[in-house]
Order: C-alpha cells, then sequence, then structure tokens
C-alpha cells in the first residue's frame, strides 16, 4: 500500500499522525511524508534581467526562497522519523517540494499512483476555513485516490476502534465497504453500518435492507463487530451524528455515489461530511479501494 502523507508541522498534521495507529494499515506500507514549500522560486541569477535593482530584489527573494525550502526539509524529515519510529516496518521516504499544498499532494500522487493521501483537517495555511481547511477540500476534489482527512480523537489509545460505514449500493459506497474489509483491524474493533434514506426524495425500499445486510455479512466474516442502521433522513445529518453517537474514530465513504431512488448521494454528502464532521473521514474511490 502506498501512502502519502502531507505533513507541514502543525497541529493538525500531527493528529493526522497519531490517526495512523487507529486506520487499521497493514503491515507492509511504503510511505512518503511531503512538506510543500508554499513559495515562488525566482529565476537563476543568469537569467537574471541586467537590471542592478531588479537583481537585488530577485537575489533577496531567493535567500528568502532557499530559506522557506530548508525549513521544509527539516519539516518533511522530522515528519518521516516519527512515522518510521511508530512503524518500524513500513518503509519512509522524506520528500519536500515547492508548489501550492494543494496542487503539489495531487500531483505527487498522480505521479506516485498513492492509495491513499492523509493529512489534517486544519493546517499552517492562512486561508484555513471554520470546518476544514482550503488545501483538503481541494485535494478532496481534484485527487484520482482515496484521501483520509484527520482529526484528533479523544479515544484513549488502547480503545476499540470504532467506525462509520456510510453506504448506499453505489460503487462507490462498495469501495468503501471493501477499503473496511481489507484493512487490519484490532481485535473488537466496531463497525456501524448507515444507509439513509432521503426523506425528500423517495422512501425506503427492501433493496436498502438488502445492502445493509450484505455489508454486515462481509464486514463481520472479517472479524469486525457490526451494528447496522436504516433509515431516514438527511444523510449528511445522519452520519455525522451516528458517529457522535457511537464515539467513532473514523466515517468511511464513497467519493461518489447514486443520484437515484433518492439513497444518498455521496459525491455532496463525502464533502459535506468531510467538512464538518468531529471525527477523522475517509473518502474512499474506486481504483484504491482494495489495496
Amino acid at each position: 500500500m502506498k501512502i502519502l502523507v502531507g505533513y507541514d508541522g502543525s497541529a493538525g498534521a500531527e493528529a493526522a499522525l497519531t490517526d495512523l495507529h487507529r486506520a487499521g494499515l497493514p503491515p507492509c506500507v511504503e510511505a512518503v511524508v511531503l512538506a510543500v514549500a508554499d513559495v515562488w522560486l525566482p529565476p537563476d541569477e543568469a537569467n537574471t534581467p541586467p537590471l542592478a535593482a531588479l537583481a537585488i530584489q530577485v537575489k533577496a527573494a531567493r535567500t528568502q526562497a532557499a530559506y522557506i525550502l530548508a525549513r521544509a526539509r527539516e519539516t518533511a524529515q522530522r515528519g518521516a522519523e516519527q512515522v518510521k519510529a511508530e512503524f518500524p516496518d513500513w518503509t519512509v521516504h522524506a520528500e519536500t517540494v515547492a508548489d501550492s499544498p494543494a496542487w503539489a499532494l495531487v500531483k505527487r500522487a498522480d505521479e506516485w499512483a498513492a492509495d491513499l493521501i492523509v493529512l489534517g483537517a486544519h493546517g499552517h495555511g492562512a486561508l484555513e476555513t471554520i470546518l476544514i481547511g482550503s488545501v483538503p477540500q481541494m485535494i478532496l476534489h481534484e485527487v484520482r485516490c482515496s484521501v483520509r482527512v484527520a482529526r484528533p480523537t479523544r479515544a484513549r489509545s488502547d480503545a476499540p476502534v470504532r467506525l462509520i460505514l456510510g453506504i448506499d449500493g453505489s460503487p462507490g459506497a462498495q469501495a468503501a465497504c471493501s477499503a473496511v474489509e481489507r484493512r487490519v483491524w484490532p481485535p473488537g474493533t466496531k463497525v456501524r453500518i448507515v444507509s439513509v434514506v432521503d426523506h425528500r426524495l423517495s422512501v425506503a425500499d427492501v433493496s436498502v435492507t438488502k445492502l445493509v445486510e450484505s455489508a454486515a455479512n462481509d464486514l463481520t466474516r472479517a472479524g469486525l463487530r457490526v451494528t447496522t442502521l436504516a433509515t431516514e433522513g438527511d444523510p449528511k445529518r445522519v452520519l455525522i451524528e451516528e458517529a457522535a453517537d457511537l464515539g467513532a474514530d473514523c466515517i468511511f465513504v464513497g467519493a461518489s455515489g447514486l443520484a437515484r431512488r433518492g439513497l444518498f448521494r455521496l459525491g455532496t454528502v463525502s464533502s459535506a461530511v468531510a467538512a464538518r464532521a468531529g471525527c477523522s473521514v475517509e473518502v474512499v474511490r474506486l481504483a484504491s479501494a482494495g489495496t
């Protein structure tokens, strides 16, 4: 499994590293810890126009950029050392790049064919919003792999992992179920499977019950302690409320869902849940569900 960790040394980034312990990740992982220097690199002196004033400005800008890059390298190395100390069997690399943080992570994930991006809900950026940082929100919409937006957990380190799994029968939701099933969870891990019919658009039918039962059987066979809930309401609200009720560590949802018959539409739901949930949220995409 290939995991790209966005790390800037912030409290949110530290929470993302801590959250790795409760993500059910396999023992065989290749991880890249990427620190992004949000800086523009001026041209080399050889390409600088022969204007003394401009040359001085470019030199000063390059000096500042070099300093920011050096700090980013130190940050990446520190993050990589933390991950390696916590997961000694993993192969861990530290990387640094000068770019916009969101686009740097998206491009690196695509180039490397990452299975999962892990990052904190908030970082050091000046444009962070109250609910979720601008960088995670942009990555959720642009990247091709799964994304785990991590938040601090209040659970004791020895407490059972608790998960919410949102399903609707769509390929995206099935990918989320597969991701949960294939992870390596500690004994006693609990999963609450939640299927929500939007009462404004439709009424529940027997197919919803069958979807929930099928997912429950799969996860029970995988050794998880499963409970189920099929209900009506606003999917975004119900998933977040159920996570709070369970004391969940993470909500798993598909990146896209059904738009038919009123079953919950994870394309919009996943984005809203990632923005508003009080716990970590993993948005699963098909290409990386089976890793």
